[in-house]
């Protein structure tokens, strides 16, 4: 089976924290859930934060949701505007590796944005 790494992304909500955490198609004691029909998935160094949970309640949560890596933070990602999703200089973010979101690569293209497994690698290996 393949395995799809999910790494360095921020998952951010604002009103029904219910799906915040990354869905793994196992549950904890190791049942698959009834609707996983999909490979394996490897989640590590994600940042999550709701505004429906306080830091104490959120942190909790993650650590009673399964897969998410040990390396996963719950906290603030301090966006400066969540128009751009621009980071402030304090984000946790900056020191769990995750980059600036180039805006204009993400939604719908006119032309696809191709990266090649090489250079995939290359920038993993750089950080």
């Amino acid at each position: 089976a393949n395995t799809s790494l999910m790494e360095r992304n921020i998952c951010y909500d604002k009103t029904d924290p219910e799906f915040l955490f990354i869905r793994i198609p196992k549950r904890c004691d190791g049942t698959d859930y009834e609707e996983a029909k999909y490979e394996t998935i490897r989640a590590d160094k994600n940042l999550f934060f709701s505004e429906m949970w306080d830091v104490e309640t959120g942190k909790k949560k993650l650590k009673a949701a399964c897969g998410q890596g040990t390396n996963s933070r719950y906290a603030d990602p301090l966006f400066k505007d969540l128009e751009t999703f621009a980071l402030s200089e304090k984000s946790p973010a900056h020191k769990m590796g995750i980059e600036q979101i180039d805006i204009n690569r993400i939604g719908l293209l006119d032309q696809p944005y191709k990266v090649s497994r090489n250079q995939g690698k290359q920038n993993r290996s750089n950080q």
